[in-house]
């Protein structure tokens, strides 16, 4: 497949038209990354979801993306792309193949989990430096606001970006097919297969965010979106699970999904005389501006 450089206006469009609607959410524009095990990894723009970013003909199963970068596991090896799928280079490589990826883009810490080997975490823009290793055993992983959390069979622990301090802070009555973090609010999603998705605060772990009767495996959240895979199909929904609907279908159901979410723009100051219209293309401003440079990448 050929990559196309999308149109910035089509990205845009659909921002302007939620800053201009009562009551639409107010979802950060990203793009959604989807591997497909030996047929590559492709993304798509969240606010348009069929615009494509590109595609690139790898081996791929794990994926996860932040700060301008796409990341994702061929067996024993980390691959590191530019945003639109360019460029990619072996960054990494492991003894064995993990079983799940996670990156915090704050932090710039991607970390990996081994079954019953344990989660190992290494700097993206060092990947030679280790920032920990804890010896448990964690299928799935994710990561965000300087914290990991890991599942273990029906426990979910978490601990500190330098993998200290673990502990297990919530109990599920069977073990989760997915994790996603959304990191703007705090909630920890996990997806359930064919008995659905549910959520969590970090910060308190026994207040539920929602749940949602759906059949999911892959599952990510940020921005304040839920993201998931049933199938070929991709659903998105609100950060408390309502409002849910398929906003991309696949030919095959992929492998995994990553998230990357665009920098969030400068507030703006004061603008006398401006109403809501005024507000809104100033918005579009930096949405655009935001939109060329990750396209310039």
């Amino acid at each position: 497949m050929q990559y196309v450089r999308p149109s910035i206006s089509l990205a845009v469009a659909a921002v302007f038209t939620s800053l201009l609607t009562p009551g639409a959410a107010k979802a950060a524009p990203g793009v959604l990354y989807e591997s497909f095990g030996g047929d590559g990894v492709t993304g798509f723009f969240t606010a348009n979801p069929g615009q494509a970013v590109g595609t690139i003909g790898v081996n791929a199963t794990n994926v996860v993306a932040g700060g301008g970068k796409v990341y994702w596991e061929d067996g024993v090896n980390i691959w590191a792309a530019n945003s639109n799928l360019t460029g990619a280079s072996i960054i990494h490589v492991n003894g064995a193949a993990p079983t799940g990826l996670a990156l915090d883009a704050t932090t710039g810490i991607l970390y990996e989990s081994f079954g019953g080997d344990g989660v190992t975490g290494f700097f993206t823009a060092n990947p030679g430096q280790a920032v920990g290793t804890i010896g448990v055993n964690a299928t799935n992983v994710v990561a965000g606001g300087g914290k990991v959390y890991w599942e273990d069979g029906a426990n979910i622990w978490a601990a500190n970006s330098n993998l200290t301090g673990a502990s297990i802070i919530h109990v599920n009555g069977a073990a989760p097919a997915g994790l996603g973090l959304d990191a703007t609010t705090g909630i920890l999603y996990e997806s359930f297969g064919g008995s659905g998705i549910s959520g969590f605060f970090t910060a308190n772990p026994g207040v539920a965010a929602g749940n949602i009767g759906v059949n999911a495996t892959n599952v990510v959240a940020g921005g304040g979106q839920v993201y998931w895979e049933d199938g070929a199909n991709i659903w998105a929904a609100s950060s408390n699970l309502t409002g849910a609907s398929i906003i991309h279908v696949n030919g095959v159901a992929p492998a995994g999904l990553g998230l990357y979410l665009f920098p969030a723009p400068a507030a703006p100051g004061p603008v006398p005389g401006a109403g809501l219209l005024g507000l809104a293309f100033l918005a579009l401003a930096g949405l655009t501006a935001r939109t060329r440079a990750f396209l310039a990448r």
